[in-house]
């Protein structure tokens, strides 16, 4: 005999599953940042930039154990709005480990991920191009960070001014590039994750070279990697050559490829590599 499942039964069955689960979910509520504690409860502030034009979501992570009497050395994060959750909480697991030191982390956002949501990274982070009308606001960008981002934070946080870090991936790579190549003295060290150079590599391999002192250049960690996109990788490898023996550079230059990984999965291997050597600590 073939079995029927009844209408009535069926009702029944799915009342009973519907009432209790019911029992252990709760509705959708704001997120709890006791329940990130990765993020050690980040703070984040609405700014208004008076150079740019526009408002920016600025999150803040502090070290644990933070103290009020000591000053921390502060990574900025460019695209801050996928990279801070990402490195903000891979730093807790690097600092338990040993491999960072205590820090301030920084991430500065945007209030969407696409241009017509207010996401502006493609002008911001860039240098100009011929072929991209968008592109060439990194100067205008990093006067925002000078001017303005630098003074909130150093003086709402115990911010040290002269461990200042840059941390940026593709575009956001491109525009460490830009910042350690035009203002070195701004930053301590600075990262340029897979730095997306294909439309503008003349323009970095022709910038004239700053005559920094030596004791002032900062450490400048450039990562590859090696599954990347052709169109990506060959011109940022094509940097890295141009300035492998440039002794009068305005800054203290690594270039390390990072093996099985592509445009977006080195990011965080990028992160920690280029911490480890900024701070000394690798080979």
């Amino acid at each position: 005999m073939k079995f029927q499942f009844h209408s009535y039964w069926r009702k029944a069955v799915t009342l009973f599953f519907a009432f209790s689960f019911s029992l252990g979910v709760t509705a959708t509520k704001p997120v709890e940042k006791d329940y990130l504690h990765g993020l050690n409860g980040a703070h984040f502030h609405e700014f208004e930039s008076q150079v740019i034009g526009r408002s920016f979501g600025i999150h803040v992570r502090l070290p644990e154990n933070y103290e009020e009497n000591r000053l921390y050395p502060t990574i900025y994060l460019v695209d801050g709005g996928v990279l801070f959750p990402m490195l903000g909480a891979y730093y807790r697991y690097l600092n338990l480990a040993g491999d960072v030191p205590d820090m301030i982390i920084v991430g500065i956002a945007y209030p969407g991920n696409s241009f017509p949501k207010g996401n502006f990274r493609g002008g911001d982070f860039t240098a100009p191009a011929d072929s991209a009308a968008h592109y060439g606001g990194a100067e205008q960008f990093l006067s925002f960070y000078e001017t303005e981002l630098f003074p909130m934070i150093e003086s709402t946080y115990q911010a040290a001014p002269d461990r200042r870090m840059l941390f940026g991936q593709s575009l956001g790579g491109q525009f460490s590039l830009f910042a350690a190549q035009t203002r070195p003295e701004l930053f301590y060290g600075a990262i340029a994750s897979n730095p997306a150079l294909h439309r503008n590599l003349s323009y970095f391999i022709e910038l004239p070279e700053k005559q920094t002192l030596a004791l002032n250049r900062p450490r400048l960690f450039v990562s590859l990697a090696a599954e990347d996109d052709e169109r990506f990788r060959i011109p940022a490898r094509r940097w890295a050559e141009h300035y492998a023996n440039k002794i009068n550079a305005g800054f203290t230059l690594k270039v390390s490829t990072i093996q099985d990984h592509n445009h977006f999965s080195a990011t965080p291997e990028a992160f920690r590599n280029g911490l480890k050597w900024i701070f000394g600590d690798a080979e």
